[in-house]
């Protein structure tokens, strides 16, 4: 990450939160950032992605909740292309995190256990239904678009129901092992700033629903997770560091786990890179962790300039 000017020495930092089009002002838990960067000498407001980011006004760009991205993915990768000033997460964490291949990479080299996965491409194997299930090993499977965010997509596959697609469904999906945990026990979001743990939520969906996003009903609880899920969480921020040869931590990340059935262990389903909701509210402090944590890499690329 390379600033394009050197910025004077001791300028405070100027700082563009990207939002989407849609919702161009701040998510009710980023509501506090604007007061927490000014309170550490820097300067923050909300900025739609597909905007022009001008040089002399903003030195940093900080990606937040660009939350229609998947729906135009090229459109969002080429506005990224082309800005001028460093983004955070970096872009090529960016660009790695967008499609959900990472997690097969983290997976094969060891930094993460994921639920059994195939990778089909829209309109390819419609009606196998029972063979996918038996190389999955499974009795039901989620199917959801490679590129995609908030379950958008997403469905279930079970015994007896043909694998069908819609008409205008595109692109890899990946067809995924049903982890049966998260309909009694939910999925666990573990939050972490500068490489270091925060705070943690858990989220479960409604009765009868497997999706925890509360666009389908989940809901949001705020309890401290198992302890066996800490070190998959530490070994998936690990790993993207490992594998994308990252020179500081990552400012922000969002490991999200569900138990394995019987050990409790971690299963990773998403390591959220890009524009994870954070839940800043579910911490006093949460907010002005990930405040310094941005600052402390906008520092360690000043440097490197």
């Amino acid at each position: 990450m390379k600033w394009l000017t050197k910025r004077p020495e001791n300028a405070p930092l100027r700082i563009a939160i990207i939002t989407d089009p849609e919702h161009p002002a701040l998510r009710p838990d980023d509501v506090g950032l604007s007061a927490a960067f000014e309170a550490e000498g820097a300067s923050a407001e909300p900025l739609p992605w597909g905007r022009a980011v001008d040089p002399g006004a903003f030195d940093l760009v900080l990606i937040r909740t660009p939350w229609d991205y998947f729906l135009r993915p090229a459109a969002f990768l080429g506005w990224l292309s082309q800005l001028k000033v460093p983004v955070l997460n970096p872009e090529r964490v960016l660009r790695w995190n967008l499609d959900k291949s990472y997690l097969a990479e983290l997976d094969l080299a060891g930094f993460a256990r994921v639920p059994k996965t195939l990778r089909v491409t829209a309109g390819e194997r419609e009606g196998e239904t029972l063979a996918i299930l038996e190389e999955l090993g499974c009795r039901r499977a989620v199917v959801k678009p490679a590129v995609s965010g908030g379950a958008h997509g997403t469905r279930m596959l079970s015994e007896g129901e043909p694998l069908a697609w819609d008409r205008g469904e595109e692109g890899p999906y990946l067809v995924q092992e049903f982890v049966e945990s998260v309909e009694r026990s939910g999925e666990w979001s573990l939050v972490y700033f500068g490489g270091e743990y925060s705070h943690c939520v858990l989220k479960k969906a409604k009765p009868g629903d497997f999706r925890v996003q509360d666009d389908f009903g989940g809901t949001v609880h705020f309890e401290r997770a198992p302890d066996k899920l800490f070190a998959a969480g530490r070994r998936a921020v690990d790993g993207v560091s490992s594998l994308l040869g990252l020179a500081t931590p990552l400012p922000y990340a969002r490991v999200d786990l569900v138990q394995q059935p019987g050990t409790g262990e971690g299963l990773l389903m998403e390591l959220e890179l890009i524009e994870p909701e954070l839940f800043l509210r579910a911490d006093a402090l949460a907010t002005r962790r990930f405040v310094l944590a941005v600052l402390a890499a906008a520092r360690a690329a000043d440097r490197r300039s």
